[in-house]
């Protein structure tokens, strides 16, 4: 199976719309100008997009200050929040599919008498990134998200080597 993010590298760098296929070759969004994909998000789904770019700065900032460049490959973890199992096994089904990355669906009781909380965890492989890529690459990690389950992009790290 093919490695995404290069294939968003090639675009967002390029920062024109493209047909590109971003996480397998079964599946291919329109992107625009920017890197971000041109799909019907919810509102909240937006909101979430808006929100992790606006971290995207500060968190790429941050990489840069330890050392990471465009040229430095590094593992992403993502974290997903979704509303019951079978919305969280649509999603690691998905991704399971359509990436190459390492993908667990697993619940957490904090407490006595609460419910369980489903999440979708998981790395990506060692990939070189830069800022447009990021943005790229959570742009369609969002849209995952809501089109498979409903399950909202909680964020993403990453260790520095």
């Amino acid at each position: 199976m093919s490695r995404p993010l290069p294939r968003l590298a090639q675009a967002a760098l390029a920062r024109q719309p493209a047909r590109v296929l971003v996480a397998g070759e079964r599946s291919s969004r329109r992107i625009d100008q920017y890197g971000l994909f041109m799909t019907e998000l919810p509102a909240w789904a937006r909101d979430t997009l808006n929100r992790q770019l606006s971290m995207n700065l500060q968190t790429w900032a941050a990489l840069q200050e330890h050392g990471v460049d465009e040229s430095t490959e590094v593992r992403l973890d993502f974290f997903y929040v979704a509303s019951g199992q079978s919305e969280a096994e649509a999603l690691g089904g998905f991704l399971r599919r359509e990436t190459d990355y390492e993908v667990d669906v697993h619940a957490v009781k904090k407490g006595l008498l609460s419910k369980r909380q489903w999440s979708v965890t998981g790395s990506s492989q060692p990939t070189p990134v830069s800022l447009d890529i990021l943005n790229a690459w959570v742009g369609w990690m969002v849209a995952a998200g809501a089109e498979n389950g409903g399950c909202d992009f909680d964020g993403w790290g990453a260790q520095v080597p």
